[in-house]
């Protein structure tokens, strides 16, 4: 099997969507921002065009040299390269995960609230996600100030705990400084257990992140916006970060997969950010320090992009579609209602 062409195509809700064609007649398709489709195609045609889809591990070092060469957002490599494990599970007739070696993945999902801005709002979205997926994790988003922050902690732990089984409360710090951040988190130990913080400080700030480590009782989560193995170096060294967030949008499967293997080595959980159709759960399968898998509220691009994992009892599953599971919309205007192969 060959790559014989490229090409990306706009859908509903502004994304894009990235197309492999190959000479056996199969497309593997990914999703794509916008911004980075036009840099996805002009890497395609000059590194993967000719190239057997299947030698995955050897065309990401590939796309990776390129992409540091040119100065390219790691997304535009990352879609190539799930597009090439989607032609790679279609060549075998199997989802990702069967593809990957894991069997059937079956993972802890949480709800995640971090595109609301906290509130009223955040609370009855997280309701509505516990009737739905039956979550018993949830992450929130954290205000800054201590009282709002610790009524709205009480009120999830009261939701999460309407379902049977251990309830986990994560929060989102949304960029707050360290020191403000390990302030108020001390504060909120003294009446809640929080498993973990995301988002502190701005990105890349290892030592920051590193005392709120040393600071509090929650485990540090970061990793959720970098884009390339190396940049998790520091990370892991200086221990900064308790607990990885692997995003495939930036990483694609192989470098995701490489990350968590490295991560195993220091003995770090690894959390996987939501991703369009859910396709990082299959990720879950081939991971044994996967700890859980995001969930996220309102997320619009379910009207774009849909995929083949449910949620039930707090838990993810991908079903067994061949491929990545995806499926895609036509934009509204589009007079064409269109799957994905």
């Amino acid at each position: 099997m060959r790559i014989t062409d490229v090409s990306s195509k706009t859908i509903a809700s502004g994304w894009c969507r990235v197309e492999l064609l190959t000479d056996e007649g199969l497309h593997g398709c990914a999703p794509i921002q916008p911004q980075h489709s036009a840099a996805a195609e002009s890497l395609a045609r000059d590194l993967l065009v000719g190239q057997d889809p299947r030698a995955v591990s050897t065309l990401w070092d590939r796309l990776s040299a390129a992409a540091r060469h040119h100065h390219l957002a790691p997304q535009s490599r990352a879609s190539l390269d799930l597009a090439c494990w989607d032609l790679k599970s279609q060549a075998h007739d199997e989802p990702l995960w069967k593809t990957l070696g894991g069997a059937r993945p079956n993972v802890m999902a949480y709800a995640s609230l971090r595109r609301l801005p906290g509130g009223d709002d955040a609370i009855g979205e997280l309701r509505t996600m516990v009737q739905a997926g039956g979550f018993r994790w949830a992450c929130l988003p954290l205000a800054g100030n201590l009282r709002d922050d610790s009524a709205k902690l009480m009120q999830s732990r009261k939701i999460l705990a309407s379902r049977r089984g251990r309830v986990e409360l994560l929060v989102d710090a949304r960029g707050m400084w360290p020191g403000e951040a390990i302030r108020l988190l001390q504060a909120l130990e003294r009446e809640f257990d929080i498993a973990c913080v995301r988002n502190v400080g701005a990105n890349g700030d290892v030592l920051g992140n590193a005392r709120v480590a040393d600071s509090v009782k929650a485990a540090v989560c970061a990793g959720g916006d970098l884009g390339s193995e190396a940049d998790f170096q520091p990370w892991l060294h200086h221990g900064a970060a308790n607990i990885i967030e692997l995003d495939l949008l930036r990483l694609g499967v192989t470098g995701a997969q490489r990350v968590a293997e490295a991560a195993f080595g220091f003995e770090r959980a690894v959390l996987l950010r939501a991703a369009p159709g859910n396709l990082q759960v299959h990720l879950a399968a081939v991971l044994p320090n996967c700890m859980a898998t995001e969930a996220v509220a309102m997320d619009r691009q379910a009207n774009a992009i849909g995929g083949d994992v449910s949620f039930a009892d707090g838990r993810a599953q991908a079903g067994i579609r061949p491929g990545l599971g995806l499926h895609f919309a036509e934009p509204a205007n589009s007079p064409a209602s269109e799957g994905k192969k």
